[in-house]
């Protein structure tokens, strides 16, 4: 399989406002639920609407076009992906996520696997949020326990395992500025005869600034001030894996180094599959998102972060050759 070949046309935006009410699974809040389209196929949508703590309903703006355009992109650089449609409920937008998990299998999410690695070494497991999600465990928790590829996906020239793969999914979180791939944000699949698959990448709707106001886009995109820039601004973003000592987040360009640091090959091979991507081919997608989801200064400010974050990737190529020769 090939390079995707991006069309001008816009993405469609599918309205599910006639969907049976009865078929509806709530889980939890109004921003999500699962139903079955005309096919009987079970698909679940998240709306931008979500309720905050309070108990306040608000809107996540460009969450649906964020996720919508990362997906077109791992697509496009044939890393596995759940698929994702522009959607709209009742006058809510977001988007339309196929179910990737069969009938008989069952998704077990990365908390789940670093709190049974831990159990095993007999290591305590922090109870915070987020707080095992350190990039040791999780490279054993893909090495020992996921271990193989996606399941349904083929292997790439140089690029076939569970921590292969990942280091794609690592790598397109820095290209886009993804800031939320935390340890529910990533997991395996467990077939029904028992065998054990890296879940595809999902959940990419914190990025390509899609929280940041036209007003600070605007001026970023034509500051003169190299601190308020866009090659400055996708310095600053931060990655879901903590830091062992600091118990800080690392940085999202730096958790792509320390991936490539235990697997330099399986990171090369990404690189070159970005570098060989057209740069036009990013606008192209982009400009697909319909104007009433995206605006024009938000177009031209996620292409300008894909473009800093592509040269700083791609820059990366030289050390990890030399780390590779070790």
């Amino acid at each position: 399989m090939g390079l995707v070949i991006i069309m001008d046309d816009e993405f469609e935006i599918f309205d599910i406002s006639g969907v049976d009410p009865s078929n509806f699974e709530p889980m939890g809040t109004k921003s999500k639920f699962w139903f079955k389209d005309s096919d009987e196929t079970r698909k679940l949508f998240k709306s931008t609407v979500v309720l905050d703590k309070q108990g306040n309903t608000i809107e996540r703006k460009g969450e649906d076009w964020a996720e919508k355009i990362v997906c077109e992109i791992a697509k496009l650089l044939e890393i596995p992906y759940a698929n994702y449609e522009l959607g709209i409920y009742m006058g809510e937008y977001g988007v339309i996520a196929d179910n990737f998990v069969d009938e008989n299998d069952e998704m077990v999410h990365g908390n789940q696997i670093v709190a049974h690695i831990l159990n095993i070494v007999g290591k305590k497991i922090g109870t915070a949020r987020n707080s095992n999600h350190h990039i040791s465990r999780v490279l054993v928790a893909l090495d020992k326990i996921v271990v193989n590829k996606p399941k349904g996906w083929d292997s790439l020239p140089g690029i076939k395992t569970a921590p292969e793969f990942f280091c794609g999914y690592v790598m397109l979180d820095a290209l886009v500025s993804n800031q939320d791939r935390h340890d529910e944000n990533w997991g395996m699949i467990v077939s029904s005869d028992g065998r054990r698959f890296l879940a595809p990448s999902y959940d990419h709707a914190a990025s390509l600034g899609r929280n940041e106001s036209d007003e600070l886009r605007e001026r970023r995109l034509n500051t003169k001030d190299s601190g308020q820039s866009v090659e400055h601004y996708v310095t600053k973003a931060k990655s879901q894996f903590i830091d062992l000592e600091t118990k800080r987040r690392i940085k999202a360009m730096s958790a792509f180094m320390l991936f490539s640091g235990v697997h330099p090959s399986a990171s090369l091979a990404w690189l070159e599959r970005l570098k060989k991507v057209p740069e036009d081919a990013f606008r192209s997608i982009i400009d697909r998102v319909p104007a009433c989801r995206m605006s024009d200064v938000s177009k031209d400010f996620a292409y300008q972060i894909i473009q800093a974050n592509r040269k700083n990737l791609l820059a990366c190529s030289e050390f990890i050759i030399e780390l590779s020769k070790e």
